[in-house]
């Protein structure tokens, strides 16, 4: 709701969502080898995407992340609100594979953001 995010936030996380449900009715084809790449670039990007996604969504218990830390790295994910769209190895700063970040990819905690439980302004 746009009354408790950002447009940005909003639409970032609109865009995983789409990008998760294409890449959930392809699945099976994906797995087998049968999706061909070029067929779709909603599909294409919903590849390229869930590694990163997956890492975003993958937080242990014991690694607190603030709320303005994680729209952040949602934002990051696709670029919305970001200088840039997110590229094939995604926004710098952006965790994962070989990567630095904070948790699930996300961008390391600076020390700002709100406490938890803090409502957002």
């Amino acid at each position: 709701r746009s009354d408790i995010v950002s447009k940005e936030v909003l639409t970032a996380g609109r865009e995983i969502l789409g990008s998760m449900a294409a890449y959930k009715k392809v699945e099976d084809m994906i797995n087998i080898g049968a999706y061909a790449h070029g067929a779709n670039v909603d599909i294409d990007r919903a590849i390229g995407l869930m590694p990163r996604i997956n890492a975003f969504l993958r937080q242990a218990v014991a690694e607190p992340s603030h709320l303005e830390d994680s729209f952040t790295a949602l934002q990051g994910l696709t670029g919305v609100g970001q200088a840039g769209p997110a590229g094939p190895g995604g926004p710098a700063g952006m965790g994962g594979p070989g990567g630095q970040g904070g948790p699930g990819g996300a961008p390391a905690p600076q020390g700002g953001g709100q406490p938890p439980g803090m409502p957002i302004r």
